[in-house]
């Protein structure tokens, strides 16, 4: 079982160099499989350590601290377009939740 884990890891590796998948999702794959495993009282039968020793490792997809009051200014005077107010909204939304760069990927348009 044990061999067949680590071909799975290896393959998911594959994946994640080839951009397909996130290096942050590899050790939340094999989390389903541990709980099956441990459900039917055979999670001792796998040696973890060495496929979790496999995983890459974890990227920090988000900035490390608060944006500044310049950098909200910045982004709300360049809001423009129909749905100004709606823009200025959300920027100040994702202010005040800690959003980060990076929370929604495909609203890289900020």
């Amino acid at each position: 079982m044990e061999n067949i884990l680590v071909d799975y890891c290896k393959f998911i590796l594959h994946k994640v160099r080839q951009g397909k998948l996130s290096p942050n999702t590899v050790p939340k794959m094999f989390k389903p499989i541990k709980f099956v495993l441990g459900i039917n009282y055979r999670e001792n039968d796998v040696r973890w350590r060495p496929i979790e020793s496999l995983f890459p490792p974890e990227e920090r997809s988000s900035g490390f601290r608060a944006w500044t009051t310049e950098q909200i200014q910045e982004m709300i005077d360049k809001c423009s377009g129909t749905n100004i107010s709606r823009n200025k909204a959300l920027i100040h939304f994702m202010a005040s939740i800690g959003g980060r760069i990076g929370i929604h990927r495909e609203l890289n348009r900020f």
